[in-house]
């Protein structure tokens, strides 16, 4: 089943991070991770020889990938361990449906790309830093909602009322609105009928 995709409002070039650290596809994991903590970040795009980015290197993939599997870092190159393909997104979409996309595809990192070029990425943690904003814009959306919903049941008419029949044109103390009209018990027990 489609999910629908929730609307924020908030664009992803609005939260992403412009400051993209790159590292190239034949180079060693030892350099990817030196790399990593001289930056302080958990990622680096992975670019070939034209620049061009062709897949991601996380802390992760270097513990699983690598470490984990006893591979030797000084050896082993970015390119046959990083996670590809690099999952884009253009600037202009709404967090709300990187977000699902990122469920989705299980993916917590998405190159930000405008005019067919790598501007930023985009991570969880660059929506969940913005989640209280979020938070408060749908708050008041459901109160504006509520106001609506009062606002239209306080212009509808009574359910019931007492005065004239709109059919008989007879006094009642027990008007029932029905269809657009007030009518009395034995016009609304006719209309049943007919």
């Amino acid at each position: 089943m489609e999910q629908k995709i929730p609307k924020t409002g908030i664009l992803v070039d609005e939260v992403m991070s412009r400051n993209v650290i790159k590292i190239r596809h034949d180079q060693t994991i030892d350099e990817a991770a030196l790399l990593m903590k001289k930056q302080q970040v958990g990622s680096l795009i992975v670019i070939d020889e034209k620049d061009n980015p062709i897949g991601i290197i996380t802390d992760r993939d270097i513990v699983v990938r690598v470490l984990a599997k006893k591979l030797d870092p000084s050896k082993t190159k970015v390119k046959d361990v990083m996670s590809k393909p690099l999952f884009t997104v253009n600037s202009k979409t709404d967090i709300g449906e990187i977000a699902l996309k990122m469920r989705k595809y299980r993916v917590r990192r998405f190159g930000v790309i405008e005019k067919g070029k790598l501007i930023g990425i985009i991570t969880d943690r660059n929506i969940f830093a913005i989640t209280p904003e979020i938070l408060e814009l749908t708050s008041e959306k459901a109160k504006l909602l509520a106001e609506a919903e009062e606002m239209e049941e306080s212009l509808a008419p009574p359910e019931s009322s007492t005065g004239y029949c709109d059919e008989c044109e007879e006094w009642s103390d027990n008007l029932k609105y029905v269809n657009g009209r007030y009518l009395c018990e034995d016009c609304r027990s006719r209309e049943e009928f007919e």
